[in-house]
């Protein structure tokens, strides 16, 4: 490792380590916006640059509101609740946020199946970078959470989305698991689940697919948009927008 890289290594962690030691909530570790902030400095993560600026605002970011552009989705932000694996609150607001690119993907998606009779539920979307240092620290098992000290969430880049399919009715339909069932379980190589489940995640990961959405192996309810890495990682807290 040259000497600079090795520098610009320490400086990121210390930098990381001092956020995590404050508990600050979002925006206190690294927010960057395609645009200019006031007042910048660049550190070195993974390969990739961020601009770190407490100037960065929501306008800069390129997320929108999922809703603003189709109210057909059904909104279950579980970290708005005490419903997910921590049992609090981990985001103040449930606005549900992605990137524009991102969204009219999603949209395309959702159309397919209504036609279907089915509507997509958002169980998470845009993620402050910061939450992600905090459920790390909670689970530290790359195969559920992804390091922020390694690569972060695509769901911190707004182009991630965690879901599943409800009926006409608004009922769940049969999957694997529950959202954030961090076991094998919840891995699409299990094969201990009702062929009901199997068809519908089937069917799933079929549409998502066909309108731009990749899948990982350790979270059936995952889906990033394929071109996720073409958007920045994001620190700006939901109650922002």
């Amino acid at each position: 490792m040259k000497k600079e890289n090795l520098l610009t290594f320490i400086i990121s962690a210390l930098i990381f380590s001092a956020g995590i030691g404050t508990g600050l909530g979002a925006g206190a570790f690294f927010s960057q916006s395609k645009g200019t902030p006031t007042t910048t400095s660049v550190i070195n993560l993974a390969g990739e640059k961020y601009l770190m600026s407490k100037d960065t605002t929501s306008d800069q970011s390129g997320l929108v509101p999922v809703l603003d552009y189709d109210e057909s989705f059904v909104i279950d932000l579980r970290y708005s609740t005490t419903n997910n694996f921590t049992g609090k609150k981990i985001y103040p607001v449930d606005t549900c946020l992605l990137q524009k690119g991102t969204l009219d993907k999603l949209i395309n998606a959702n159309n397919d199946f209504k036609k279907l009779g089915y509507k997509i539920k958002i169980w998470d979307a845009y993620r402050p970078a910061s939450v992600q240092v905090n459920l790390w620290n909670l689970v530290k098992d790359r195969r559920f959470i992804a390091s922020p000290y390694v690569s972060g969430s695509r769901h911190n880049r707004g182009a991630a989305v965690d879901i599943t399919l409800v009926d006409s009715t608004g009922k769940e339909l049969e999957m694997p698991t529950g959202f954030d069932e961090f076991n094998t379980s919840a891995y699409r190589t299990n094969t201990n689940i009702s062929d009901t489940a199997k068809k519908n995640l089937e069917l799933l990961t079929s549409v998502m697919e066909k309108n731009g959405f990749d899948t990982i192996e350790t979270e059936w309810w995952h889906y990033d948009d394929s071109e996720a890495d073409n958007y920045p990682i994001l620190d700006i807290p939901l109650e922002d927008f």
